[in-house]
Parts: structure tokens; C-alpha cells; sequence
């Protein structure tokens, strides 16, 4: 271990010799030092919920993948594809990489072969068993292990489907130290797939230990059981196994289980169905990421997104971004305190979808119905939606519309892209139909647009009238019944009289009565007209019909 600044640090046997050969990289230490005691302010291995029992059973991998053959020590596997996005400790992973130390490190930088303990300064390790120790006497290393020559592998399966895959890494048959020839250990790592609810499970982010035969075959030696994200006591968390059940403190240094040769009770599990377990569960959110915004970058090609996170408890916000409103992919993850991002490098023509969610060390946040949003691009660079207000219908000849106040120029094109109007007024008068598109530029936005659209319709409401008398046989002012109307396009009038006799009609508005009925005057008497009608209202089609009663007077 290695005493700096008043803090202890486990290392790696190989670890640390390495970096006592670094003298000359001493500020970037410091520098690595202090950043990893701001990050421990946002992500915390004590927010993982610890469990154990012995009633656990080992996964069968039934068309597993090797990732170190037997008899191999001292070697580390290729990087490796998880199968799904993994988070932990605050950080999202895809890959990971193990040594014959049945040593787990996360990310795209391969864990060294001798790598055996949690707890290093910016590595994320995840560690079912592991061993360092040297020999007292002569100084030799006697704790790496080997994957035993006589049926020993480790080897891994993802199973299930998105979003809720497992991924099984098993060390099957290791030998407890090099010079170990016993079968002395079989243990599987697993971690569960990190996806929103409600489609995904609520296991997300857990993290498995579990074990089979366990035992010693070599005196006075030691291992470690562990999780960390880095060397600061908020970052990491073993098992001690001293303990009835085995507890999981926090402590300031790694935990080393001594034990000597035999069986390894507290881990040791013959059957499935009595086989220990240790479960590492992160914490929910507490609330979601909400209210997900676009605002006009300044430049082209770029989108400003702002929302906010309400989860007291999230180390951060993750967006997920689609081109096609289904398929999401990870775009970024923002430090807890930010909750604005710029993505650029879009193209144009493309409509993008975005998702933002809160996380925890190893959870996301449901989907809020406020946290997605559309963004289009125009050949200008971002769009901004805008509203366009009033009533889009042309009658007595125009329609007044008016839009945001705020921007230089304001240019409406018809719906073959011709340009029709450019002004400096949001207002705009319309005089003929159809489908406008706006587009609202800014010096101070640069190439950035605001974009919107109406469709603007001939419409005027339906004007009818119906006298309720008439004298046929007068001057020719009022010898004709006809109905005063404006702005209807279909027309249906009947005249009934008092015994439901049919004694006029016509689909003509400007036609009328002139009192007869098959070739004589009719009576004077009360008479029922029924009028049926369809116009325009609001820039909807509406049918109507009017009824009333008119007198023909001698």
C-alpha cells in the first residue's frame, strides 16, 4: 500500500511496483488525486444495497464463449463486448476485460495480468475473488492464480433479450494459487443489463457474485471480494468473510480475507440451491428528468438542449438520440449540476428524437412523458418551432396572422417554395389559399432559423335569411319569396303547405317563389319553408338547415 497525502491506497503487487517507476508523472497523481475526490461527491459505493445468502445456483452457459483457456496464468482476455449498455458507478460501460486472477475490469483498457485488487486509482473492477499476496519469507509472489490445466476456463454467455440480458462470466476450476494442482475454485460474475422502466426489469445495474466449490489449497494465503470505481474510500466496498453472514463495511482500506488450507465455508456452496451469493444493488432514482427543451445554438448544423433533472439522488443525466423515432442510441451523459448540452455535427433534412433520463451509480429514471422531443433541421441550420396565431381563413378577401416577435427577417414561401412575402413585421396578411412555411432569421443566431407552417383557407361564415311574408300579387318589390344568403356553397329549399303538400322547391338561392302552385295562386295562408344548407366555418366544412314560417298575403 501506499501512504500519499494522508489517504491510504491498495495497489496491485504489479501496480505498484509500476508506479514507483513513475516519479517523473508525480502532478498528473495529484491532479488524478483530487479529481477523484470531486467525482466521490456524486457517486457513492455505500449507495449500492449489499445482500447475501446461501440458496443461491449457479447459471448453466450453455454455449459460452472463452475467454481464457486452461492452465493459463499471468494473461489477460481481449476486450470484450459486454452485450448491452452496463452503468456503474455513475459511468456507463460496453466492454470489459479478465485475468487469470479472475480479476473483472471495466472499459476499453485491459486489466493488467496481475492485477488482483479493487481499489485503484481510475480502473472500475469488479472482483468475485481475487489474490496478492507474497510469501513472507523469501518475498516471492505466491498469489496469482491459474485457470487449472484439468478443466479449467473462464468463459462468459449474455443471456435473454433487451433491455433485460444478463451477462454470466464464470471462472470455472481455478486454481487458488500457481502452485495450486487442485480444482480449488468455481465462481460466476454477473451483471445485469441498465435500462429505463417500465420495459426493462428492476434489476438493472446489479451486480452478482456467486459461488460453487471454494477452498484453499495453500497456507496463509489471502484474497479480496470487491467492487470500486477508483482508489477513494467513497469509491469502492468489499466483503469481509470473517463475519456470520459476511458483511460488506466501509471501510478506508481494501478488506483481505486470510484463510488457510480447506474448504472456504463462508463461500463454499456444493449444490444448487445452497450456493452463496453477494448481490451489489444501486439506488433508483428518486424522480425523473423532465421538461427536455431545444433553443437555437448559434451555429450551424447544432442543436441546444436544456431540461431538468429532479432526482436528489442521480449523479448525472444520460440522452439517448433516434433518426428514426424508435431506434435510441446513447448520445452523452452530463455531470450531475448540468442540464444543458449542445449536439452538433447534425444533418440536414434529418429529423432527430431525444430522450433524457436522470441515473443513479446504476439505474435510470422512467421515461417522463416530457423528457422526449423532435427536432427538425432546415437548410439554415436548427429550427426553432414557431407558433402562428389567428384565424388562417381568408374572408372579404384576407387573413391577418401574426407570429414571435424577436427576429430580423421573416419570409413566407408557398408550398412550391416560392417566396411570397419577406418583411421585418411578424404580422402578415394573406389574400390567397393555401400553405405557407416561415422561416425567421436572427443576426444574432447565425445560421440558426425558427421555422413555422399554416394552411390558410377561403372561408367565410354562412349569412341566411328568411322573410316570414310576402304579397305575390303586389308591386314587384315583394311579389317574390327569396332568401337573403352569403358564402354558402350547396342550397336546398322546399315550400310545404299546412297539409305537408310540397308546393316549391329549388337548389338555386337566388330562385324564389312567386306564389303559384301548379299554375294557379295559392291561398293566402301560412306556409313552412325548409332550408338546407352547406358552408364554411372556421375553416371547416359545416352543413346546416333553417326552418321558419312564411305568410303569403293577398
Amino acid at each position: 500500500m501506499l501512504l500519499f497525502f494522508g489517504k491510504i491506497f491498495a495497489y496491485d503487487i504489479s501496480d505498484l511496483e509500476i508506479i514507483l517507476k513513475m516519479k517523473k508523472y508525480f502532478c498528473l497523481i495529484v491532479f488524478s488525486y483530487f479529481l477523484f475526490l470531486y467525482q466521490a461527491t456524486a457517486q457513492e459505493a455505500e449507495d449500492y444495497a449489499y445482500s447475501t445468502n446461501k440458496t443461491s445456483s449457479l447459471i448453466v452457459l450453455n454455449n459460452p464463449t472463452v475467454l481464457i483457456n486452461a492452465g493459463a496464468t499471468n494473461i489477460t482476455s481481449a476486450v470484450t463486448p459486454i452485450g448491452f449498455e452496463f452503468w456503474f458507478m455513475g459511468v456507463r460501460y460496453t466492454s470489459f476485460t479478465i485475468n487469470a486472477n479472475g480479476a473483472i475490469q471495466l472499459g476499453t483498457n485491459p486489466i493488467v495480468p496481475a492485477g488482483n485488487a479493487y481499489s485503484i486509482p481510475d480502473v472500475a473492477r469488479i472482483i468475485a475473488m481475487s489474490s496478492g499476496d507474497r510469501n513472507a519469507t523469501t518475498g516471492a509472489v505466491i498469489g496469482d492464480w491459474r485457470v487449472s490445466a484439468n478443466g479449467g476456463v473462464i468463459h462468459y454467455q449474455v443471456f435473454g433479450n433487451a433491455p433485460n440480458r444478463t451477462l454470466v462470466v464464470e471462472c470455472r476450476n481455478m486454481n487458488l494459487n500457481f502452485q495450486s494442482t487442485s480444482n480449488d475454485a468455481t465462481f460466476q460474475i454477473i451483471l445485469y443489463e441498465t435500462a429505463p422502466l417500465p420495459n426493462a426489469n428492476n434489476r438493472g445495474g446489479r451486480i452478482e457474485f456467486r459461488y460453487g466449490r471454494v477452498r484453499s489449497s495453500f497456507e496463509s494465503n489471502s484474497f479480496r471480494i470487491g467492487i470500486s470505481s477508483g482508489s477513494n474510500r467513497n469509491q469502492f466496498r468489499g466483503v469481509d468473510i470473517s463475519t456470520n453472514p459476511p458483511t460488506s463495511p466501509i471501510t478506508d482500506d481494501i478488506i483481505e480475507n486470510r484463510i488457510g488450507v480447506g474448504v472456504i465455508t463462508a463461500l463454499d456452496g456444493d449444490t444448487d440451491g445452497n450456493r452463496r451469493v453477494f448481490v451489489f444493488e444501486p439506488p433508483y432514482p428518486n424522480a425523473q428528468a423532465i421538461n427536455l427543451r431545444s433553443a437555437c445554438a448559434g451555429e450551424a448544423g447544432a442543436v441546444l438542449l436544456n431540461w431538468e433533472n429532479t432526482a436528489s439522488n442521480a449523479v448525472g443525466s444520460v440522452l439517448y438520440r433516434s433518426t428514426d423515432g424508435t431506434n435510441f442510441t446513447f448520445l452523452t451523459q452530463i455531470p450531475r449540476g448540468t442540464t444543458t448540452y449542445t449536439d452538433r455535427g447534425l444533418n440536414v433534412g434529418t429529423v432527430y428524437t431525444y430522450r433524457v433520463f436522470s441515473v443513479t451509480e446504476g439505474k435510470l429514471c422512467e421515461l417522463h412523458p416530457t423528457a422526449q422531443l423532435e427536432v427538425d433541421l432546415s437548410k439554415s441550420g436548427i429550427l426553432k418551432k414557431l407558433e402562428i396565431t389567428g384565424r388562417p381563413v381568408i374572408c372579404n378577401g384576407r387573413a391577418e396572422l401574426e407570429t414571435e416577435a424577436g427576429y430580423d427577417t421573416y419570409e413566407w414561401y408557398d408550398s412550391q417554395d416560392k417566396l411570397v412575402a419577406s418583411s421585418t413585421n411578424p404580422r402578415i396578411t394573406f389574400r390567397e389559399a393555401g400553405t405557407y412555411k416561415l422561416i425567421a432569421r436572427a443576426d444574432s443566431l447565425g445560421a440558426c432559423v425558427s421555422i413555422g407552417e399554416v394552411t390558410v383557407t377561403e372561408c367565410c361564415s354562412p349569412v341566411l335569411v328568411l322573410p316570414n311574408a310576402f304579397t305575390p300579387h303586389s308591386t314587384p318589390a315583394n311579389n317574390i319569396f327569396r332568401v337573403r344568403h352569403e358564402n354558402l356553397t350547396k342550397f336546398r329549399m322546399q315550400i310545404y303547405n299546412r297539409w305537408g303538400v310540397l308546393v316549391f322547391e329549388t337548389d338555386n338561392p337566388e330562385e324564389g317563389w312567386n306564389g303559384y302552385f301548379q299554375g294557379s295562386p295559392a291561398q293566402a295562408d301560412a306556409y313552412q319553408v325548409v332550408v338546407e344548407y352547406t358552408g364554411c366555418e372556421d375553416g371547416k366544412i359545416i352543413r346546416g338547415k333553417k326552418q321558419g314560417v312564411l305568410n303569403l298575403l293577398e
